[in-house]
C-alpha cells in the first residue's frame, strides 16, 4: 500500500497519475460484454435544505466531479506557472545585472588601454627625443675641436685692501 510519504519520496505526481489511470481504466470496462459501470452504481439522492431536494445520478454527479478536478487542475498549473514566472524573473534580473557587470568591466577595461596606449605613445616620443640627444652627443665627441688659441676664463675677483667709507 502506497502512503502519502512513499509518493512523495517517489516523486510521484498525483494530479497527473489520477487522471490518466481514469482515462486508461474507464474505457477499459467497455471490454465486458453487460458491464456498465454508470448503470451498476445506484442513483444518489442530494438534499440540500428542506425546501430543495433533487435527485442526482450518478452520472452527473460524476460529472460535476470530473468538473471540480479539472478546475483543482487547472488551479495547480496556474499557481505553478505564477511559481516559473516568479524563477524565471529572478533568473532574467540576474541575468541582467551579469550583463550590466560585464558592460562596466568592458568600459573599465577600455579607459585602462586607452591609458596604457597613452602612455605608450609618451614613451614612444620620449625613446626618440633621448635617440636624437644620443645621437648628437655622438656627433659633439666625434667632431673635431678647433685649437684653443685663447682660453675664455671668467674675470677674476681680488681683494683690495681699500675700505669703501660709508
Amino acid at each position: 500500500m502506497l502512503s502519502l510519504v512513499n509518493i512523495q519520496r517517489r516523486s510521484i505526481d498525483l494530479s497527473v497519475v489520477l487522471p490518466a489511470l481514469g482515462a486508461f481504466v474507464l474505457p477499459l470496462t467497455l471490454l465486458v460484454p453487460g458491464l456498465s459501470v454508470w448503470g451498476a452504481l445506484p442513483k444518489l439522492r442530494v438534499t440540500r435544505l428542506h425546501a430543495i431536494s433533487y435527485q442526482v445520478s450518478w452520472i452527473q454527479l460524476y460529472a460535476t466531479l470530473v468538473a471540480i478536478g479539472v478546475l483543482l487542475f487547472c488551479l495547480l498549473l496556474e499557481l505553478r506557472r505564477r511559481r516559473l514566472d516568479d524563477m524565471v524573473e529572478t533568473a532574467l534580473a540576474a541575468c541582467e545585472m551579469s550583463d550590466r557587470s560585464t558592460q562596466e568591466e568592458k568600459e573599465r577595461l577600455s579607459s585602462a588601454a586607452h591609458a596604457c596606449l597613452d602612455l605608450l605613445d609618451s614613451a614612444v616620443d620620449h625613446y626618440e627625443h633621448v635617440e636624437v640627444l644620443r645621437d648628437e652627443l655622438r656627433r659633439r665627441r666625434e667632431r673635431p675641436r678647433p685649437p684653443a688659441a685663447v682660453e675664455h676664463r671668467p674675470p677674476g675677483i681680488e681683494a683690495s685692501d681699500t675700505v669703501v667709507p660709508e
